[in-house]
């Protein structure tokens, strides 16, 4: 069962800000993770499946402009902590969230991440 807090910010977009100045964009897209615990090619055997998040990074002008990364089901609980206060750690540092609505989540999902939010 997922973190209720998971779906709160799935498919939402949040502004990241270095103290006044917004440098990027932060897409958050709930997934259901699973690890390959046997077998080979197509009898592989899968662990139950946890939810996790696929996080999608536009970061113009710095030296990663655009990047995903995978919040693994084990580190999810304390990456909504940071959520739930407005912060995200990324590379060592931590950076300020202000989040988008629904509606403005969905339009900065298609223009700057080029898919679709869902509500």
């Amino acid at each position: 069962m997922a973190d209720p807090r998971l779906e709160r910010y799935s498919h939402r977009v949040a502004r990241i800000c270095d103290g006044p100045v917004e440098i990027g964009l932060l897409l958050v897209v709930s997934e259901v993770y699973s690890e390959q615990t046997g077998g080979a090619l197509w009898w592989r055997r899968w662990s139950a499946g946890r939810h996790a998040a696929m996080l999608y990074l536009v970061l113009p002008g710095t030296e990663i402009s655009f990047t995903d990364t995978i919040v693994l089901p084990d580190d999810l609980p304390e990456e909504l902590d940071d959520w739930d206060l407005g912060r995200l750690g990324f590379v060592g540092e931590i950076y300020h969230l202000r989040w988008l609505d629904e509606r403005e989540s969905r339009r900065l999902a298609v223009e700057k991440f080029g898919m679709a939010a869902q509500s």
